[in-house]
């Protein structure tokens, strides 16, 4: 499960999401059509949902990947 990183945020688009880093000031445009989208955590987090497209799992983990690298996404450990 991730998570949006502090001082990120990120909203829908119509082609998937835009994130917006306040440390940088740097926009970060994701084409990931319905892969992927925001949803309100139990704590305030922001949580980053996965859809269960089949056929998309490829995708989805490059996204990740490219997210996480970048600092805009944080992986949730299990015991937060």
């Amino acid at each position: 499960m991730y998570c949006l990183s502090p001082g990120v945020r990120a909203r829908k688009e119509g082609f998937g999401l835009l994130f917006y880093s306040s440390k940088d000031a740097k926009m970060t445009f994701v084409k990931s059509g319905g892969l992927l989208r925001i949803d309100p955590g139990p704590r305030g987090e922001r949580l980053l949902a996965l859809s269960g497209e089949a056929g998309a799992e490829g995708k989805v983990v490059r996204l990740l990947d490219v997210l996480s690298r970048k600092g805009l996404i944080v992986e949730l450990r299990s015991d937060q």
